[in-house]
């Protein structure tokens, strides 16, 4: 008898196989190389079922979770397509921030910023110009300032001649006018 893996290679050995599986009533013994038969048709039945099961629970899975778990819209309410953009927050509050590195800036006449000239973070000397106005706001300012140097001198003026004409009352009055235009320039 051969012991090979492949089974017995001669017909003489096919036989004597035979009549001792006969005798025995035991099946022929297959190799370990997996050639031991063919597929059964219950078998074939079974897979086919198992793949269509498994294909048709996916496609009810899928349509679950896609269009099946909706709800429809009640009143009031409405479907809206998505689009790609980025996504900002607001949140409207009340209150204050203290920041313990800055300064209040005082400035001595309105107008609109024509420039900044330094950079956040910017380390700056006391004195230092940190902004500048608009030449339309800087011109206003000029135009103030020298309409308040003509009251200035007309006001001295007044009060040369008021000095010359030794009037007490009209001398009062024109150190008063002098002492607002001085003022006003200051201001200006």
């Amino acid at each position: 008898m051969d012991n090979t893996p492949g089974g017995p290679d001669t017909a003489a050995e096919q036989q004597t196989l035979s009549s001792q599986n006969e005798e025995t009533g035991k099946r022929p013994a297959t190799s370990k190389r997996g050639g031991g038969g063919r597929i059964r048709p219950w078998q074939v039945l079974a897979i086919v079922a198992v793949l269509m099961l498994g294909g048709a629970g996916g496609y009810f899975g899928y349509t679950w979770l896609t269009d099946g778990g909706s709800t429809p819209l009640t009143e009031g309410q409405q479907l809206i397509p998505v689009t790609r953009g980025d996504l900002t927050n607001q949140v409207s509050t009340n209150g204050s921030v203290v920041f313990p590195e800055r300064e209040a800036l005082a400035f001595g006449a309105p107008g609109t910023v024509g420039a900044v000239l330094v950079v956040e973070g910017q380390n700056v000397e006391e004195g230092q110009a940190l902004a500048s106005l608009d030449e339309a706001a800087v011109a206003g300012l000029e135009r103030v300032v020298a309409q308040a140097e003509v009251a200035l001198r007309e006001a001295e003026d007044s009060l040369a001649e008021a000095r010359e004409s030794a009037d007490a009352l009209a001398l009062a009055q024109a150190e008063s006018a002098v002492a607002a235009a001085g003022l006003a320039a200051q201001e200006a």
